[in-house]
């Protein structure tokens, strides 16, 4: 399993050296836009990433698999998963069966990167963010279990939304002592190599 989680895009040199690091040589590019449910392709961020890419040498090409089929994901050599909201990604990840296309991707060791909430449907389930921001599920998403690939709770965004008082340190806190589950608190330019069961961060915590 070969995963790369965080919170931003190639936002600085040293996330997007770690990018390069992590894909190696493969240069061809699917980019999974459903999570921005209102803009997909036009949301700025992934015009941005797109952007980035084509100017390191990628070749790209989005996918959004609530009207595309999921299995043009295997002409990649990459995937990434960008961010939005997860519990729309997630609905169409059953919907469409990506979800066993992703299985196989990852058993064939394709470098999966997921960002902030493309890798919150790679956990055991979307219950952090019940927690922390359940106005996003306004789809009455009932059933939240996730691909389960992580077994960790990750949270993106950790040391902004702190910043902006939009999570309670105290609420992060009692909720892993009451899960059981190890929380990673990932900072806005954090992110998390995953090789096998185990992960290494990269990036500081901006105070």
């Amino acid at each position: 399993m070969k995963l790369l989680l965080s919170s931003k895009g190639l936002a600085n040199e040293e996330l997007t050296e770690n990018y390069l690091s992590f894909v190696g040589t493969k240069r061809k590019v699917s980019i999974i836009t459903t999570a921005s449910n209102d803009y997909k392709e036009r949301n700025k961020n992934v015009i941005k990433l797109n952007k980035k890419l084509n100017d390191l040498g990628f070749i790209t090409k989005f996918i959004d698999i609530e009207f595309d089929d999921p299995k043009d994901l295997k002409k990649s050599e990459i995937v990434i998963i960008n961010g939005g909201n997860p519990y729309y990604l997630l609905h169409h990840i059953k919907r469409s069966n990506s979800e066993n296309i992703l299985y196989e991707l990852i058993s064939d060791k394709m470098p999966i990167w997921g960002i902030s909430a493309g890798f919150m449907i790679l956990m055991q389930d979307l219950g952090i963010m019940d927690l922390l921001t359940p106005e996003m599920n306004s789809i009455g998403l009932m059933h939240k279990e996730c691909l389960g690939l992580i077994k960790e709770i990750v949270i993106p965004h950790y040391d902004r939304f702190i910043k902006e008082g939009k999570i309670l340190k105290k609420d992060i806190d009692k909720y892993e002592m009451e899960s059981e589950r190890k929380i990673v608190r990932l900072g806005e330019f954090q992110c998390l190599n995953y090789e096998g069961n185990k992960f290494k961060k990269v990036g500081e915590i901006i105070e």
